[in-house]
Formats: structure tokens, C-alpha cells, sequence
């Protein structure tokens, strides 16, 4: 499956600590709620072994990604501003919610780092 993560050149995503970004996203919905967890047959103990494993999240396709941001525009020069690119990977072994989140096992290296301002023209 190709999925699409938002990271910084660290590899972390928005969420990651405190990258700032948090005015700039919409919330989604909490991967570790009931109906969540339910959708890809997982039970909390098992999600929290995925990302134990180091498993990842990102978008099982870019218009999903893009619904999270909170002003696409400004969103976008932002996440630029803060060195974010969009990297695209591909991966065997992934769980897709009901709402587009991927959870993913990240394999190997981007198949491609996308510069977010050059993508979306802004």
C-alpha cells in the first residue's frame, strides 16, 4: 500500500512532541477510541504493540491528508515554513481506519519526499 505521512526532516510527524503545529491541523478522530480500534480488529493492548513496534501514522491517500489541515493555505506555508514535506512510503504490513488513517510499519525509506509549497502551488 502507498501511504502518504506528513514529517519533518527528522522523520517526525506534527504530532511528534511539540512541533507547533497544532493550531494548523484539525483534530482526527483518536486512534486508540473503541470504534476506531474496532475498525482495523484491534484491541488497545494490540495498538499499543503496533506503535511499540514503531509504527507509524500517515494518509492512505493525499486528499484524506489534506482534510486535516485547518486553513489549507496558510496550513500548507507553515508546515513549509517548518520544513515538513510529505513522504510517500510503501508498506505491507498497515491497518487503515474507517476514517483514512493508516497505521503503518514503516519498511524502508521514503519512495519519495514531496516539498508541500511546489505540490500545492501556494
Amino acid at each position: 500500500m502507498i501511504i502518504y505521512r506528513l514529517e519533518n526532516y527528522k522523520g517526525n510527524g506534527p504530532f511528534h512532541a511539540s512541533q507547533g503545529m497544532g493550531k494548523e491541523l484539525v483534530s482526527h478522530f483518536d486512534p486508540t477510541e473503541e470504534k476506531m480500534l474496532k475498525s482495523v480488529g484491534l484491541s488497545i493492548e494490540g495498538f499499543e504493540h503496533c506503535t511499540g513496534k514503531g509504527m507509524l501514522f500517515g494518509w492512505g491517500s493525499i486528499e484524506d491528508m489534506q482534510r486535516f489541515f485547518r486553513n489549507h493555505e496558510r496550513s500548507v506555508k507553515t508546515a513549509s515554513k517548518m520544513k515538513f514535506k510529505i513522504s510517500v512510503y510503501e508498506s505491507n504490513t498497515y491497518f487503515k481506519f474507517f476514517d483514512g488513517q493508516i497505521l503503518f510499519l514503516k519498511e524502508n525509506n521514503p519512495i519519495d519526499r514531496i516539498n508541500l509549497r511546489d505540490f500545492f502551488n501556494y
